[in-house]
């Protein structure tokens, strides 16, 4: 008994569109022999009726035995034109059968290229029923394998209760990760670690364990759990941070469990900004804690650090768009090139921040301008210093009155924002630590440090 199942059905169209190949083939053999195949024997007659009287005119080889005379030319130049007429005739006729044997052919050509495009037509039309069929089969099996699909699913989830809904137990999972471990803190700052109570610690430790086991089910695929899993994995990251900077020998394994998780979610997400800006920090952060111990880290592991940074930071700023702006990427950047002693450059970096400012968010305003416009003023004063060592007195009087003005412009800033009052305090806090504590502010001249002190004292709340 034969099954027609599609796959049959398409091997008899192939047999048969062969056979109508090879029969469209030799009907189109045929009929070119039929039209060009044959000969034309009427011109060879005619050139032998032709060529009759031309050889009868010609004179003989025997010498005249007597002198033409008039009558005699008279009678040969007669033969002459009787013998032209007859040649003309036959040469008219000949190319009369020539022209009817040029129509023939013609027609017998005309008719062959009918028979061409009929059976083209033909054929086009066979092979799209042939598309059509199975493309029709094809849908219909894979109907069917979907079906069968479906049966064993649910054969599955009968057996197996527990992988029951499974994609939407593992987000609701994961949401969950992501509201118990907060990206509000600064895991720059050792205490927002050492906040942290045992509880949570180890919350953090057993999310990291639940989503390595979790982690086989291709989590990474639909956008909306990707997006979740960056922000659980900038978590890790963080977390891993603050346990680093927190702990005695510097844990070379906490730091490289940092850089990997922001690595990961760079990978997942490569063209959002956190990413980048989460991981030059974890190079930062290393950077300043081993230039800080004893005995000192080899220069060039430092400069790699300071240089990986910088990349990140880079990366972070380029990626930025016209309605957004990563405050923290500029900052750390100032900072980076202020590590590199490019002290012009740190200055720049902020500038360029502070004219962005309108762009930024207002949870990002109070959190780096403060700083921003505190490092910006250090920065000048730094230049200023600088410029009374070498006794160029007008480059020091203009980078003191540009510190002034900086400060005195994130006073004007925050004052005028009334959201802001908590960045206002911070920056007036870390002008007076500045002033007291022989900060680079403390370093202008003596007029510059009393404008900052009276700038203080006017603003105040």
């Amino acid at each position: 008994m034969i099954l027609w199942t599609h796959k049959n059905v398409e091997c008899a169209l192939l047999f048969f569109c062969l056979g109508l190949l090879c029969l469209i083939g030799l009907t189109t053999l045929n009929a070119w022999f039929r039209v060009f195949g044959t000969t034309d024997s009427r011109s060879t007659v005619s050139a032998a009726k032709a060529a009759a009287p031309e050889s009868a005119s010609q004179p003989t080889s025997q010498p005249p035995s007597k002198p033409t005379t008039p009558d005699v030319r008279d009678e040969i130049a007669s033969r002459v034109n009787d013998a032209k007429k007859e040649l003309e005739v036959t040469i008219d006729a000949d190319r009369k059968n020539a022209g009817d044997r040029i129509d023939e052919k013609m027609d017998g050509a005309k008719q062959l290229l009918d028979r061409l495009i009929t059976l083209t037509g033909v054929y086009s039309v066979i092979l799209g029923f042939t598309a059509f069929l199975s493309v029709k089969f094809a849908r219909d099996e894979a109907r069917e394998q979907v079906e069968i699909l479906d049966k064993k699913i649910a054969e599955i989830e009968q057996s197996f209760p527990e992988f029951s809904r499974l994609d939407e137990r593992i987000q609701r999972l994961m949401r969950g990760m992501e509201l118990r471990m907060s990206d509000e803190a600064d895991w720059n700052d050792d205490e927002s670690y050492r906040a942290l109570s045992e509880e949570q610690r180890q919350e953090y430790l057993n999310n990291e364990a639940t989503l390595t086991s979790i982690s086989a089910f291709a989590l990474d695929r639909p956008p909306s759990v990707r997006a979740r899993l960056v922000s659980i994995y900038g978590a890790f990251a963080r977390f891993y941070l603050g346990r680093h900077n927190t702990s005695p020998d510097l844990s070379e394994a906490d730091y490289v469990r940092a850089l990997s998780y922001a690595s990961r979610a760079i990978d997942l997400s490569p063209e959002r900004m956190s990413g980048y800006r989460l991981r030059g920090a974890i190079y930062l952060s290393r950077y300043e804690r081993l230039s800080k111990i004893a005995p000192p880290v080899d220069g060039a592991k430092l400069k790699h650090l300071l240089q990986s940074a910088e990349s990140d930071f880079a990366e972070a700023i380029g990626k930025g768009t016209k309605d957004e702006v990563d405050a923290g990427a500029y900052y750390n950047q100032a900072l980076t090139r202020y590590y590199e002693g490019d002290i012009a450059g740190a200055a720049a970096a902020s500038r360029q921040l502070l004219g962005l400012k309108s762009r930024i968010s207002s949870a990002h305003r109070e959190k780096y301008l403060p700083d921003i416009y505190l490092n910006l003023g250090c920065f000048l004063a730094m230049q200023a210093r600088s410029a009374a060592e070498q006794q160029r007195t007008e480059d020091e009087q203009h980078f003191s009155a540009e510190a002034v003005q900086a400060l005195k412009g994130g006073i004007d800033d925050f004052q005028s924002t009334a959201s802001l009052d908590g960045g206002l305090v911070l920056l007036k806090k870390g002008i007076q630590k500045e002033l007291l504590e022989g900060g680079d502010l403390s370093h202008l001249a003596p007029a510059q440090k009393e404008e900052v002190a009276t700038l203080i004292k006017s603003r105040a709340a």
